[in-house]
């Protein structure tokens, strides 16, 4: 019960909130990627079909598609969902006592999530003119790039409490068991960002990082 206590303690202490903009711009890099990934399989899936056109000359006939506007429209709302619910995972703010495995687990959720509303609205309203192609092509590397970037934000993160930046140090009252017990947690997951400088304690006083009494 108390290595419990104290894990869900240290959970909600290692949640760094970031500010608002930082927050904002974790969203619209979600967002952008998503977009992109659709632009990306409506090319490879339609290519094909204005490819000979554009080779004649006739770029026109690209933005004459019928179901362009239907597309980004699809597109848009594939991202504004994938947001939505990447938010309600709490991906835009750092909690580093979420493993690298957690946090693309929790992506795929998102993702899987905001592609089955999609699908069901799109068989719902009968729009038959969007593919399945871009909309399993879109959610597949979706997954892919918004967890691909994180582990990249992860491994930044990680340079820099290598090198002391971002950490915060710790001063533990008291030398007792339950003392060195978070000392050791503290030291063998680097990755919260915490220093132990010592201990404050009236007794234990054989440890070498006692510092001083807790007066």
């Amino acid at each position: 019960m108390r290595r419990r206590n104290l894990t869900r303690t240290l959970h909600a202490e290692t949640r760094v909130v970031g500010g608002r903009w930082i927050q904002i711009g974790y969203a619209l890099i979600d967002l952008f990627f998503v977009f992109l990934n659709g632009c990306a399989v409506f090319y490879f899936r339609f290519a094909p079909d204005w490819l000979p056109n554009l080779l004649r000359g006739q770029p026109a006939e690209i933005l004459e598609f019928p179901f362009l506007h239907q597309y980004f429209g699809f597109l848009l709302l594939y991202g504004v969902l994938t947001v939505l619910l990447c938010q309600t995972q709490d991906l835009y703010r750092a909690v580093r006592t979420r493993t690298a495995l957690d946090e693309s687990f929790a992506v795929l959720k998102a993702v899987s999530v905001a592609t089955l509303l999609l699908a069901v609205s799109i068989y719902l309203s009968n729009i038959k003119i969007i593919s399945r192609l871009v909309v399993g092509g879109t959610a597949v590397l979706s997954v892919v790039t918004l967890a691909a970037w994180r582990l990249w934000r992860r491994h930044l993160v990680a340079r820099r409490l290598a090198r002391g930046l971002g950490t915060r140090n710790v001063l533990i009252v008291g030398a007792g068991k339950v003392g060195r017990e978070l000392a050791r947690y503290l030291e063998q997951d680097r990755r919260l960002g915490f220093v132990v400088k010592g201990f404050l304690d009236e007794n234990h006083t054989a440890d070498p990082r006692l510092l001083g009494g807790i007066a």
